[in-house]
């Protein structure tokens, strides 16, 4: 019987080494050259039973430079059927998204437990950076204008949070949740983010505390740093390395903002020590301008700092702009290799943060087989029966976010095509049944393409950044077999270079 041909997943690393990856149970084994040998005899149709039936005593050469006997092959052989009689190779089946997975109830019970209220403050910025979402390179439908957040309608959703965290579908009890300004650049509006901070203050949940965050392009930072700081706000700031990396973030006029950002920062570094060091971080855009290891040296030796990078969003690109857009975008991942990472970087503060350990988190994250969200977890251990397509959030599982002239969106990224309710003078309204229906449509859209795609079952890709409006929509992100097992190998390879990072990549994920 073919028994093992199907449902799994065999990666060899750059070491030459076989890793054993089940569709259903959070786990990667390293194989013994046998057991890999055996489940490549079972790809080609081989009946395994039979093989070994015909198999003779004494010495057997099943590759070259490997002996061994019948007797040994026999315990490998039994291995597999160890594992699969605990599920390994079992068929996993990707779940329809239907009214089973979203409902009205299950909506509310997300946003009574959400992690983060975000405001945005304005949607006015001093800068024109050149790869920016609402730039001149993308197809979208809003026009952004210098609008400013009306205080009255952000305190009724804060009123209306309250309520929520108040209900008896909140579980997250006692633990903080942040309430954030975003842009825009949100020191444009000051006077907003004073008064929501005092007006959080003044509310006593009995369940919730709030923290406070903010991103920002750093021009105005000499301003407020003081009121920043003494409320201990979580701040990250834009900037993409030195004066010639930062080239794409430019004044409205083509001014360069560098000097003026860079000069700040070391003034908020000089005047508050103790909160630069502790609530501080950076953001850093990926392009043809700078490179990964330059930004990560440019920070830790003139900052102290160690930022994430991310990279130039990719779609939704305007056809006339192509070429504009090619010749800016620059992959995160691109020919390095493990042995390369190895060598020029040992830092470990360093390499958490570059492209390829980026890239290998998340499979770690799902696949290490140790990483328990609950007790409960060790009781009734993980096992996949279903397949969620993308990795799109829950709507408000991780945050609400209320938009400059009133609309709510289930994130800041999220174009607001893709409203599930607003805020007037007169309440909040969210029809928890509509945000249901859009996200089973939504999810309907996708799973003929989510279906074929070989490195769907570790999908991070968030399906609004996509071209939902498409009937047949596509993703960049799409793998065939061959590029899902490239991707492996990738991670494999690194992890073997780098083990000693398991640890502080897994912490470092599960903080993000």
């Amino acid at each position: 019987m073919n028994r093992f041909a199907e449902n799994r997943t065999c990666v060899t690393t750059e070491k030459g080494n076989n890793y054993l990856i089940s569709p259903t149970i959070p786990q990667f084994l390293l194989l013994h050259p046998i057991a890999h040998y055996l489940l490549e005899l079972s790809a080609k149709g081989i009946s395994l039973e039979d093989w070994l039936d015909r198999l003779e005593e004494g010495d057997i050469e099943i590759e070259p430079g490997l002996k061994t006997n019948k007797q040994e092959i026999k315990y490998y052989y039994d291995y597999l059927i160890f594992l699969e009689k605990h599920n390994y190779f079992k068929e996993i089946k990707t779940y329809e998204m239907t009214a089973a997975r979203y409902d009205a109830k299950s909506a509310e019970f997300e946003l009574a437990n959400t992690h983060q209220i975000v405001f945005e403050c304005t949607s006015a910025c001093g800068l024109q950076c050149k790869y920016c979402g609402y730039g001149e390179l993308y197809s979208i439908n809003e026009t952004r204008e210098s609008k400013k957040l009306d205080i009255a309608i952000a305190k009724k959703l804060f009123d209306y949070m309250l309520e929520q965290f108040e209900s008896p579908l909140n579980r997250r009890i006692h633990e903080k949740i942040a309430v954030s300004f975003y842009g825009g650049e949100p020191l444009l509006n000051m006077p907003f983010i004073e008064e929501i901070v005092a007006y959080a203050k003044s509310k006593n949940s009995r369940y919730r505390a709030f923290f406070f965050t903010m991103t920002t392009n750093g021009l105005d930072l000499h301003k407020h740093m003081d009121f920043i700081a003494a409320n201990e706000f979580q701040l990250l700031i834009s900037l993409d390395g030195n004066e010639e990396h930062n080239g794409h973030r430019v004044k409205p006029d083509g001014a360069p903002s560098f000097e003026i950002v860079f000069e700040n920062i070391l003034a908020l570094k000089e005047k508050h020590p103790d909160y630069y060091e502790k609530l501080v971080r950076f953001n850093a855009v990926l392009h043809n301008k700078n490179s990964h290891k330059e930004v990560i040296d440019f920070f830790t030796s003139r900052l102290g700092k160690t930022p994430q990078i991310s990279q130039v969003n990719s779609i939704g690109i305007k056809p006339d702009k192509k070429v504009d857009f090619d010749a800016i975008f620059k992959k995160m991942y691109s020919g390095m290799t493990s042995q390369d990472l190895a060598n020029d970087i040992r830092d470990k503060q360093k390499i958490l943060k570059t492209p390829p350990v980026k890239q290998l988190a998340p499979f770690l994250f799902q696949n290490s087989g140790f990483h328990f969200k609950s007790y409960n977890q060790l009781l009734n251990p993980i096992e996949k029966s279903i397949q969620i397509t993308t990795g799109t959030c829950n709507p408000f599982g991780r945050k609400i976010f209320l938009t400059a002239d009133g609309k709510i969106l289930a994130c800041e990224k999220i174009l607001q095509d893709y409203c599930l309710g607003d805020v007037d003078e007169k309440g909040v309204h969210i029809d928890f049944q509509e945000v249901a229906d859009k996200y089973i449509a939504y999810y309907g859209k996708m799973m003929r393409l989510c279906n074929r795609c070989s490195a769907a079952a570790g999908c991070s890709m968030c399906i609004f950044m996509l071209n939902l409006p498409d009937d047949c929509p596509s993703c960049n992100f799409f793998k065939t077999p061959a590029e899902a097992e490239t991707s492996l190998r990738n991670s494999l390879s690194l992890l073997e270079e780098t083990p000693k990072f398991y640890p502080e990549i897994m912490r470092n994920y599960q903080e993000q």
